[in-house]
């Protein structure tokens, strides 16, 4: 019965991946920019 469930779960699984992905992308940008603006006011 769950095998019919399971193709969903891992795509639901795969799209919650990739939407913590993007968030750690984006929060590492923000870090390199935080960290290069800091740089240049020095």
């Amino acid at each position: 019965m769950w095998l019919r469930h399971y193709p969903l779960s891992v795509q639901s699984l795969q799209s919650l991946f990739v939407q913590e992905f993007q968030k750690a992308c984006k929060n590492h940008r923000l870090r390199e920019k935080v960290e290069l603006t800091t740089l240049s006011l020095r």
